[in-house]
């Protein structure tokens, strides 16, 4: 992620909600990310912006 991190927080928010709003995240992949042994590699690459 390439942001200051001041910047940060609404670079997650953003990207998150953006994801969610256009499909590229469901709820249950949110969901998941309290899971220690879930996949987050969807999630890792949004934070990113790809």
């Amino acid at each position: 992620m390439r942001s200051q991190s001041t910047e940060y927080e609404t670079a997650f928010c953003s990207r998150i909600s953006n994801a969610l709003a256009n499909g590229r995240l469901t709820y249950a992949d949110y969901v998941k990310l309290r899971s220690p042994t879930a996949d987050n590699s969807k999630v890792i690459r949004i934070m990113q912006g790809r």
